[in-house]
């Protein structure tokens, strides 16, 4: 989880990495990067596509990292 107050102002990420919000058609993607760290990817992907919550998903030159 990740909290903070709105800002446009940051430095882009590094060649390579993209950062984007997903949903549940990225569930396998996110759930498994989840679950190398934290395990229970279970109870995370059922937020992907709920309004309250938004989920994001880093990538290093395509492939889930984060």
């Amino acid at each position: 989880m990740l909290f903070g107050r709105p800002t446009t102002d940051e430095p882009p990420p590094p060649a390579g990495v993209t950062v984007r919000e997903v949903g549940p058609s990225d569930a396998d993607a996110f759930g498994w990067t989840y679950e190398q760290v934290w395990g229970g990817a279970r109870e995370i992907t059922v937020l992907l596509g709920r309004p309250a919550y938004r989920c994001y998903l880093a990538e290093v030159d395509g492939q889930p990292a984060a």
